[in-house]
């Protein structure tokens, strides 16, 4: 595979994890991992991190 598609595979990949992330905390959907429920705040946090990841893939693909 070449670089320029992995990064854009990559782009989508992460932007589709920031997308589901978002769509948690907007419909506040509980996740429970065994006996721990997942709060909410943390897919703020995945929302951004996913989100720069992407974007910052993206950009690279241009090059």
């Amino acid at each position: 595979m070449k670089p320029r598609m992995y990064l854009i595979v990559t782009s989508v990949i992460f932007g589709l994890v920031s997308i589901g992330h978002g769509l948690r905390f907007i419909f506040q959907w509980h996740i429970q991992v065994g006996a721990w429920v997942v709060p909410e705040w943390i897919s703020l946090v995945a929302v951004v991190v996913a989100g720069v990841m992407s974007i910052g893939a993206f950009r690279l693909s241009g090059k």
